[in-house]
């Protein structure tokens, strides 16, 4: 845990947190901005790789709900493969997600994070599936 000092007030509400992470680092794509609002190594490396990945990463909050220290967000995330991602090479195919996120934010950092998407919907859309053929009659 990083022991420099916060000062309490709207800018480091847990919801003004969770939206500087999205704003600062996934929209705007400095991932260094994380040093400031994560303490959580999983999560800058996981923001990190996915601006490698989508160069015009957008992010969207579309709900927010929040109590105490939790933040739960709804997301639609959008981007162009244009670097590495899950093991595929970039397709330069555009892809569109909705996502649910919840953070827990403690003294103006985020220190934990879950996060589900339909990652099977997304590899689909960068072409990175191979499906199947159906078996014949």
């Amino acid at each position: 845990m990083d022991n420099r000092p916060v000062v309490d007030g709207p800018s480091t509400s847990p919801e003004r947190v969770v939206e500087r992470f999205i704003d600062d680092v996934l929209n705007g794509g400095r991932p260094e901005a994380a040093s400031d609002l994560v303490d959580n190594d999983l999560l800058r490396r996981r923001a990190a790789a996915l601006r490698r990945s989508f160069d015009d990463l957008r992010v969207r909050i579309v709900r927010v709900v929040s109590q105490d220290a939790m933040v739960a967000v709804h997301l639609v995330a959008t981007g162009t493969h244009t670097g590495r991602f899950q093991g595929g090479e970039p397709t330069g195919r555009a892809w569109s997600s909705t996502a649910t996120a919840i953070f827990e934010v403690r003294r103006g950092r985020i220190v934990d994070f879950w996060l589900t998407w339909d990652m099977l919907d997304i590899l689909d859309q960068l072409g990175l599936i191979v499906w199947a053929a159906e078996p014949g009659p």
